[in-house]
């Protein structure tokens, strides 16, 4: 897929990444396009936060040997020019570190948006999808919500961080004639664990899904209510559209903070929503 290029295109892009959120409605395609672009501004960031890291560590060692060296009295000449190369290189990494940190986006646009709308591409209508995805990473301090007070675990002092956010809203207009819509909210926990000046993390992310399925009575019907109601299917009839919908919840944890939504799940629901259903039979010509 090319690059999203174009004067227009790069002002639009760039307000995407400024706000970190990506709110609009485009066709399928270019949205594809931006998130193409996104990823590979993230990689440029985390590229250079990963070289503000090792420019710590070099220059916390370069200190370290400069200090050894001021106690040799021998090349304690040598010593301050080393110590002043070596902490200008840990404030230039501390300064690359942190500013790339603030600017980097979470995974899940690349875990779950971009696989989702390109599965489903084919089947999604020339018409502009309208998308709100939040692109931060989940642990954001704009996301905490409160804080647990300290206990005690085993030799550990613990503590756990609650956050909160929508993270999406979509509506796709497919070429059937149905509107499939997708919301999600999550909920996550940081639980930080401390001994000394060791500290250990563990996360855990749970998605609150909502998905809708909106089609016209004329061209397709429930196949029945109690298949609706075994797989938790609600279904009501609202204006020139009847709607069915599910709800789910999704888990994912682990020790990385970066543990990013898959979208199969969804994928495994639409079709559910979908197997619900079945198409009206044109009456026939007597």
């Amino acid at each position: 897929m090319g690059e999203y290029m174009g004067r227009e295109n790069e002002k639009e892009l760039n307000k995407i990444v400024s706000s970190k959120k990506l709110d609009g409605n485009w066709p399928v395609e270019k949205i594809l396009s931006i998130l193409e672009s996104i990823k590979g501004v993230n990689a440029k960031i985390r590229s250079k936060k990963r070289l503000g890291k090792i420019l710590l560590v070099l220059g916390i060692i370069g200190i370290s040997i400069g200090v050894v060296v001021a106690d040799n009295n021998s090349y304690s000449f040598l010593a301050w020019p080393l110590i002043i190369i070596f902490l200008l290189t840990f404030l230039f990494g501390l300064f690359l570190y942190f500013t790339s940190r603030k600017k980097e986006f979470g995974d899940d646009f690349h875990t779950y948006l971009w696989p989702l709308l390109n599965d489903l591409k084919e089947d999604i209508d020339s018409k502009e999808v309208s998308v709100f995805f939040d692109l931060l990473p989940f642990f954001s301090k704009k996301f905490k919500k409160g804080s647990s007070r300290k206990y005690k675990h085993n030799s550990y002092t613990c503590k756990d961080y609650y956050y909160e956010r929508k993270l999406c809203s979509i509506t796709i207009p497919l070429v059937d004639g149905n509107i499939l819509s997708i919301d999600c909210k999550e909920f996550s926990i940081d639980f930080q664990r401390k001994r000394g000046k060791k500290e250990k993390h563990k996360y855990k992310r749970k998605f609150n899904f909502n998905l809708r399925l909106a089609f016209k009575p004329q061209k397709y019907k429930i196949k029945s209510l109690d298949l609706l109601n075994s797989q938790n299917i609600s279904f009501k009839e609202k204006g020139k559209r009847n709607i069915i919908g599910i709800k789910f919840v999704q888990k994912e944890k682990g020790l990385n903070k970066y543990i990013a939504l898959s979208h199969h799940l969804t994928l495994q629901n639409i079709i559910a929503l979908y197997g619900s259903i079945m198409p009206v039979k044109s009456k026939g010509i007597n």
